[in-house]
């Protein structure tokens, strides 16, 4: 490297680039590319008979980003529409995939979303970095639905359902909301002030009335009097994760599961739904209803 010196016209740039890019060619030659430009418009403004202070101080700053570069070596940086890695050298910009992949899908179901909800946004903005900006995206999408929603009167039923889960996103978790009975937990829906970003409104209530908690297979812990306001888009065909009793078999495999759902839930519909609905829900089987298969047929 050292016979690449003489291009630069100033010794010590050329050794700030081998000093630091010694192992590592593609960035190195970058590196002197760029403050050999620098030096040459630093040499025509000598000749010029102008100051040449401004344009060492230019050169340098070549130097300094690829300190950077090399301090921050597991970022990539993009320059002149190249991606640059100090730890792999030059690599090729990734391309985005549009294709659902079922884990950022499952990523999404777990938040929340529905299935198809999931694959529509991947395939709007692609698989990379989920699942933040998915739902973002998610978020938006209904931004102007939402508030306009969110100014319809409310009906008054509740759509109480024993031995029953809801699915949906969780605007408020149980533990955050303690209430004495179902009915409580219905009217914390109903009052409940949508917030942004997604200013979802509250369509979906789920109680745990059993004093030592409710089972739910999953993760967690739920307690009683843990009354979850959840979301969803179309609450007259509610999405429901486990409703009814369980199998024998997964009891026995299970020993702390109950014979029944413990949990309660319902809808909280505007009286336009309720009115286009007559009074009538459509139960659908959730994204995560593969917990159904742990009930007895």
């Amino acid at each position: 490297m050292k016979r690449c010196r003489p291009w630069l016209g100033d010794t010590r740039l050329a050794l700030g680039c081998e000093k630091r890019y010694s192992t590592n060619p593609k960035l190195f030659l970058f590196c002197i590319k760029q403050t050999k430009a620098a030096s040459a418009k630093a040499a025509q403004r000598r000749r010029k008979g102008t100051s040449d202070v401004n344009a060492k101080m230019r050169s340098s700053l070549f130097v300094f980003f690829f300190f950077v570069l090399d301090v921050f070596g597991g970022r990539a940086l993009a320059l002149g529409g190249v991606s640059l890695n100090s730890n792999s050298g030059l690599t090729p910009v990734v391309e985005k995939t549009y294709d659902p992949e079922e884990k950022n899908v499952q990523g999404l179901i777990q938040a929340g979303f529905p299935r198809e909800k999931a694959e529509k946004v991947l395939r709007a903005i692609g698989n990379e970095n989920c699942c933040g900006p998915q739902i973002k995206w998610l978020f938006a999408h209904d931004l102007e639905r939402n508030k306009k929603r969110n100014e319809l009167k409310k009906h008054e039923s509740c759509f109480t359902s024993e031995h029953t889960d809801y699915d949906g996103y969780a605007n408020v978790w149980g533990g955050q909301n303690k209430q004495p009975d179902a009915g409580a937990c219905c009217q914390s829906c109903k009052d409940y002030v949508p917030k942004p970003p997604n200013y979802y409104p509250c369509n979906v209530w789920v109680y745990c009335p059993k004093e030592h908690g409710c089972f739910a297979p999953a993760a967690g812990e739920f307690l009683h009097q843990d009354c979850w306001l959840k979301y969803q888009h179309d609450p007259i065909h509610v999405h429901v994760n486990m409703k009814g009793a369980y199998s024998a078999e997964y009891r026995a495999s299970h020993p702390t599961a109950p014979e029944m759902v413990d949990w309660t839930a319902g809808v909280v519909l505007t009286e336009e739904e309720y009115h286009r609905s007559e009074g009538d829900l459509n139960h659908t089987w959730s994204a995560r209803s593969h917990w159904r298969k742990l009930l007895a047929s």
